[in-house]
């Protein structure tokens, strides 16, 4: 649908200020891996697929899958980020995995990561509510590790980079989309604009109380997405559910607003999950077009 978009008021120093805290942030060593053999060929679903392992930045291991077409042509490339539920099976890297198969049959190549909200491998539900902000940080520098092995994927135009999340991948997505001008395009699900309106759900800790409260929730004035979205130049495609118990329409609204001049909105006749073929079909499209 259309939307009139208006600009967001912007503190001069918003961008650089998040490039700054993380450039701060002492991670583990991080390497690149090898892609450039050791990967299972499907030749008559025209994709071949490698299961990688790497360093993350609180020392865990993340998990990934590269997929790429089995040509050797310049290929552009996407970044899939998952989303969190506890009751289905695919709150993982498998979440994007057959759209990722099709894509490299398109000639794409894809990287579909782990989180620390991945089931099974992540921390979620045990983590300490008082750490959120610091893993927050983590997963950002994470996910600029993940920029790096895009590039690195065999074939891969470096110019030619894309992004699709969900949930806290799509709120993250938001995030990085701002401090890393990498990508051309994302589609961004069921995003929503303030991280800690989702962590103060719950966690292995509880939730802050009273006082704590608003000291907690502070801590993400800098790193928001409803604050960062507007620095991307990324073509953007925010997809949201009419019936989503985990945002509301107005906060929603509160992101997708901050957007640049030409994002596009759609909303769906779904639950947060956005499992209708009309968001998965709406997708594969948007991509196709904007993907040179």
């Amino acid at each position: 649908m259309s939307v009139n978009f208006v600009s967001a008021e912007a503190e001069i120093t918003g961008k650089e200020k998040v490039t700054s805290i993380l450039s701060a942030v002492k991670c583990q060593d991080f390497n690149l891996p090898d892609l450039n053999s050791g990967y299972e060929k499907h030749e008559s679903e025209a994709y071949q697929i490698k299961d990688i392992e790497y360093a993350a930045c609180d020392g865990k291991k993340i998990q990934a899958y590269v997929v790429r077409p089995l040509t050797n042509s310049k290929q552009a490339a996407i970044l899939y980020v998952h989303w969190l539920d506890a009751n289905t099976k695919d709150s993982n890297r498998t979440q994007f995995l057959e759209e990722a198969k099709i894509m490299a049959t398109k000639g794409v190549s894809s990287l579909l990561i782990s989180t620390f909200w991945s089931i099974p491998g992540g921390y979620y539900f045990e983590r300490r509510w008082q750490d959120d902000y610091q893993n927050t940080l983590h997963q950002l520098k994470d996910l600029q590790h993940a920029v790096e092995i895009l590039k690195s994927i065999p074939n891969v135009d470096s110019n030619n980079l894309h992004f699709v999340g969900h949930d806290y991948g799509a709120t993250f997505g938001a995030m990085l989309l701002s401090v890393d001008q990498s990508f051309n395009s994302a589609v961004l699900m069921a995003a929503i604009a303030d991280i800690s309106d989702w962590y103060v759900y719950g966690s292995g800790s509880g939730v802050p109380q009273a006082n704590e409260l608003d000291k907690f929730k502070q801590q993400f004035h800098s790193v928001n997405p409803h604050r960062l979205i507007q620095y991307s130049n990324a073509k953007i495609l925010f997809q949201y559910a009419k019936n989503d118990f985990f945002i509301s329409s107005q906060q929603a609204e509160a992101l997708y607003t901050k957007a640049a001049k030409g994002a596009e909105v759609e909303f769906y006749d779904s639950d947060h999950s956005l499992k209708v073929e009309a968001a998965k079909n709406d997708r594969m499209k948007w991509l196709e077009k904007v993907i040179r």
